[in-house]
């Protein structure tokens, strides 16, 4: 009977000594390493208790007892040690707690292998025949009481540890943590019955010890103990917000937290693994999230009224074997906010082309008031221009007609001279006519034009207009300058017209205020820069308000508040010189009057 009993020891070490060699291949992984030094002291002892059970000779016992003491007097640490690693409160198995019981081990470990010299944890030793087969007894000493309440203690601590983790752990933990209990409290249950002489002398703890390690087999290959420790998750895992998903290397669900289970909706108890089919049956979204997590890519998955991101992690810990983390934040709040700001940026850019239409068509009607009153100015400058070759004209008639009436008949040179005189205003007030038409006319082609002959039309159209207001006008080109421009000509003289109408304007006003000389001058300067053309049309008027400096080129703001100014002209001036001809338009005040520049690139590779 006892080599039936020693066989099953030693295979039972020797699972147990394979648990611990899978144990420190797995260290990194929580209470890992504890558990490889738990189940090899564990190997040892039960190993030890085979051996002993094959001998009768009392020397030879006594020599395995000597053996026996080295795993006897440290299991207790390495069992309190795993218990607080695995249960979660690591943080408890400090440096200085694992110290203190290698130390105590250490003392029992001398204590024992020195008995002989003082016979503290035993006092004889014989072997006893009287039963089915040898047995090993010894008569305790009074250490043998303080190991035994040291192992009971650390073993007690233990089971506690478990009993609480079964507590709080969720059913789908519940196995592990049932494995966890019973292999603790067999091995108590069995060293309280030896301590008590149940067995008649059989050391059952042994035999108990051999029970756990078949468990922790079981629990290790099947329900993965080392892989997932319930209890020190808790506080990670079970308590996030987000839901959280662990999947074995296999594919199987092993872990999720409360979060998740609204996700996971599949009918089956939650204490069952879940697979990859489970949940394509059940909660397709996620399987599709998950697929697509796998390949590297991000999925948003809309569960009711919740959204949620899936993200994807690999944990191998060490090992060849691993889990995989996903976890899914909920962004519910974010994708609102994303809709709320894509709706709100497609109705802001249909605001944007509504608003720029809007101001596409104010710019339209600013350019035709602006030009409505800029062909005010020019039927004014005509009206001018026309005055005084009709009253030459109606002249010429009238004293033709006078002496054609004293009776005497004209002569043929005085029918010729009376053509010629008349023709020569008719053709000046056509030439007035044609310049208009020239301006007027919608050209719109960019072309190479002299810059000196927008001048010269523009001050021979209000030549007039300055003679009978008593304005000096001069035009100032350099000798040998004659410079060419890249644009519209039509829009230069557009501009020129709109500069000398505000001069004559400001000279009219300066006089009203008794503030300038009563001869009014109005001068139109070109210089030659290179790349650049600089056009200076300078007044000796009233200047422009100090208020007004900085914004004279913005839409609505005029000078002529009187005379009923639109506030349009040096607007559209600007914006002509600006897009139309590529160039600048600025001004400067001087003592007396105005400045004006207008600034030109030469070449069309510089217009912009």
């Amino acid at each position: 009977m006892n080599i039936i009993y020693a066989f099953y020891l030693f295979g039972s070490a020797t699972i147990l000594l394979l648990l611990a060699a899978i144990a420190w291949g797995r260290r990194p992984l929580p209470a890992g390493r504890e558990f490889a030094w738990f189940a090899a002291s564990t190997a040892l002892l039960v190993a030890s208790y085979g051996l002993e059970l094959t001998q009768d000779d009392l020397a030879v016992l006594k020599l395995n007892l000597y053996l026996e003491w080295l795993p006897s007097a440290y299991l207790p640490a390495f069992w309190l040690l795993f218990s607080l690693v695995w249960c979660g409160y690591g943080h408890l198995a400090d440096r200085g707690l694992r110290t203190g019981l290698l130390a105590f081990s250490t003392l029992h470990f001398i204590v024992a292998e020195t008995n002989d010299y003082h016979g503290l944890l035993y006092t004889a030793l014989w072997v006893d025949k009287t039963g089915s087969f040898p047995m090993f007894r010894q008569s305790n000493g009074p250490w043998f009481w303080v190991d035994f309440v040291y192992m009971s203690g650390c073993v007690l601590l233990s089971n506690i540890l478990f009993i609480r983790q079964f507590r709080h752990t969720r059913p789908l933990h519940r196995r592990q943590a049932l494995i966890m209990m019973l292999a603790t409290f067999i091995p108590w249950f069995c060293q309280i019955g030896f301590t008590l002489g149940i067995a008649n002398g059989i050391y059952l703890t042994a035999f108990g010890l051999s029970i756990s390690g078949l468990l922790f087999a079981w629990g290790i290959f099947r329900q993965h103990i080392l892989e997932m420790v319930p209890v020190a998750r808790f506080e990670l895992v079970e308590m996030m917000r987000d839901p959280v998903l662990v999947f074995n290397e296999a594919g199987r669900l092993v872990d999720h937290n409360r979060a998740a289970s609204s996700l996971l909706d599949t009918g089956k108890d939650q204490g069952d693994e879940l697979t990859r089919a489970d949940i394509s049956r059940n909660a397709p979204e996620l399987a599709t999230a998950l697929e697509l997590a796998e390949r590297g890519e991000n999925r948003i998955l809309q569960q009711g009224n919740r959204v949620f991101s899936l993200s994807r992690t690999d944990l191998h810990l060490g090992t060849e074997r691993g889990i995989t983390l996903c976890l899914l934040h909920d962004i519910t709040e974010q994708f609102r906010a994303e809709e709320q700001l894509q709706a709100l940026t497609i109705t802001l850019e249909e605001r944007i082309a509504s608003e720029v239409a809007q101001n596409r068509a104010k710019d339209q009607a600013l350019a035709r008031q602006a030009r409505v009153a800029a062909l005010g100015e020019m039927v004014g400058a005509i009206a001018h221009q026309w005055r005084q070759p009709l009253t030459i004209l109606a002249m010429i008639v009238q004293d033709f007609h006078a002496n054609s009436t004293e009776g005497t008949t004209p002569t043929e040179s005085e029918w010729a001279k009376f053509k010629v005189n008349t023709m020569t205003q008719i053709r000046h007030m056509s030439q007035t006519i044609d310049e208009f038409l020239n301006y007027q006319r919608p050209n719109q082609i960019r072309e190479r034009f002299p810059i000196i002959r927008c001048l010269e039309e523009s001050l021979r159209l209000f030549s007039a207009q300055f003679k009978e207001y008593r304005i000096n006008q001069e035009l100032r080109i350099p000798p040998g300058v004659s410079p060419c421009c890249f644009g519209t000509p039509s829009q230069l003289t557009q501009v020129l017209l709109n500069l000398l109408a505000n001069a004559k304007d400001a000279i009219v006003d300066a006089r009203s205020r008794n503030s300038a000389p009563e001869q009014g001058r109005v001068i139109i300067t070109l210089d030659d820069q290179g790349e650049r053309l600089l056009i200076t049309v300078t007044d000796n008027g009233s200047g422009i308000p100090e208020e007004q400096r900085e914004r004279i080129f913005d839409p609505y703001v005029t000078t002529k508040e009187k005379q009923g100014g639109s506030g349009l002209g040096l607007y559209l001036a600007r914006m002509l010189v600006e897009t139309g001809l590529g160039g600048s338009l600025s001004h400067a005040d001087l003592p007396e009057g105005t400045s004006f520049f207008i600034e030109l690139p030469v070449s069309a590779e510089e217009q912009p």
